[in-house]
């Protein structure tokens, strides 16, 4: 066999062990559900320790590019040397998000990735636009934004794809990004540890396409660690413009809370921008309604971190 031949399957077997390490995980954290012994330990430092277990697990021996559905990654800190939450790529956590962005986004396409990280979703969201499309990826994270920046050329998408090192919010301004000790960044002080702090611009939605001539917007994701709401305030006249938008965005109550909100309060504010039918991606089927739903939707995000997609219909 071949050296090249044989460094990828090396590879393919390790990635193969993190994706039953993780199934594993999965089958434990059920268990203890189900035996409500997850209530002991749902807070404080055990639940620490373990989560930095894992975490320490399926990073070991992870390669520095993980190669999935098309895309190379890298995702390890150009500056440190250490992952960024790569294994969630190498186990394709989110399948489900994934598949939802392959139904709704065409060839063409004008795509916002507001919370880009390291590039995972902006990469699959410039494959499926083509040359004809146009992605802008913002991430304000500087460690991030340089390995989103990096995966963007290595996968030779920069003709399609504008990143940004900037937080999207309700208006332009300067803000702290606080940016914790593993992967996470946010403009609320969310992270029992805080690794530095560090000055970033902030841009509305709003601004940013009116500067630009209001192009269309078909599709926008939205995951910023609180900041949701904020980001959904400063773009009422994109909303507006574009009256078929597609909207994917994560509903995280600790988030939320943290940052003086609540998940209710986010839902009400999808409402008066008339995304009035909500899916979860969480293996759910149906669709919900809002207003009319909001008390449930609430409630269960108040039990879990959950993606929902976002449309809007007579």
């Amino acid at each position: 066999m071949k050296k090249s031949k044989y460094c990828d399957f090396l590879k393919l077997i390790n990635l193969n062990l993190h994706n039953y390490f993780y199934l594993l995980y999965n089958l434990i954290i059920s268990t203890l559900r189900k035996m409500k012994i997850h209530m002991i330990i749902r807070n404080g430092f055990l639940r620490h320790r373990i989560n930095l277990l894992f975490i320490k697990a399926l990073h070991f021996a992870l390669p520095d590019t993980i190669e999935t559905e098309g895309i190379i990654l890298y995702h390890r800190s150009l500056d440190k040397g250490t992952a960024l939450f790569g294994w969630c790529y190498a186990v394709n956590v989110e399948q489900e998000m994934l598949s939802t962005i392959k139904q709704i986004v065409k060839p063409g396409m004008s795509i916002v990735d507001v919370g880009a990280y390291i590039g995972y979703y902006t990469l699959h969201f410039a494959k499926l636009v083509g040359n004809k499309g146009k992605v802008f990826a913002f991430e304000p994270n500087p460690s991030a934004y340089a390995l989103l920046k990096k995966n963007i050329e290595v996968n030779e998408l920069s003709a399609i794809t504008e990143s940004f090192k900037t937080a999207v919010g309700d208006r332009e301004k300067k803000a702290t990004l606080f940016l914790g000790t593993s992967t996470d960044s946010s403009l609320f002080r969310l992270f029992k540890v805080i690794d530095q702090t560090t000055i970033t611009d902030v841009v509305s939605l709003d601004k940013f396409f009116a500067d630009r001539g209001w192009p269309p917007v078909h599709v926008i994701k939205i995951d910023i660690e609180g900041a949701e709401k904020i980001a959904l305030e400063g773009m009422r006249g994109l909303v507006e413009r574009n009256r078929n938008l597609k909207l994917i965005i994560e509903l995280n109550p600790s988030c939320l809370n943290v940052a003086g909100t609540s998940a209710a309060e986010l839902l009400g504010v999808l409402s008066e921008l008339s995304f009035n039918r909500i899916r979860v991606l969480s293996g759910e089927t149906r669709s919900y309604r809002i207003p009319q739903d909001i008390g449930y939707l609430a409630n269960l995000g108040e039990k879990s971190i959950v993606n929902l997609l976002c449309e809007r219909h007579p």
